[in-house]
């Protein structure tokens, strides 16, 4: 007897641009208001692949990341626990000008000129 099985085709890739793996911190927001922060897990120009999600997030929400000096407000196109996707709906740099993001700014750049370690 013959065995068949099916063959699982590869998915079609959806992003329109070559992503980038990264780990990057990121502060969420609603409005101007920081609701928790995540992982940058991979980036694009036109989204991120996030992890370390806190649950009850709206679709749209406010993303910074520090490090890239980049505020966007981006649309959450999937999610599974707490790994999720993002696409870059707009800039805004306002959200540059929170406390909370000029805070993780001046701690990413201490890291960086070995002022700061890690804990």
């Amino acid at each position: 007897m013959i065995r068949t099985e099916a063959i699982r085709s590869v998915p079609e890739e959806r992003r329109r641009s070559r992503r980038s793996k990264v780990l990057l911190r990121a502060l969420l927001f609603s409005g101007q208001t920081c609701i928790g922060f995540c992982r940058v897990r991979d980036i694009s120009a036109n989204g991120a692949g996030l992890g370390n999600m806190p649950f009850g997030l709206p679709e749209d929400i406010g993303l910074v990341i520090p490090s890239r000096n980049l505020a966007v407000i981006a649309k959450l196109r999937w999610r599974n626990g707490g790994l999720g996707g993002v696409s870059f709906e707009r800039a805004c740099p306002e959200l540059l000008g929170t406390r909370e993001a000029r805070q993780a700014t001046a701690e990413e750049m201490a890291l960086r000129t070995g002022i700061l370690t890690p804990s």
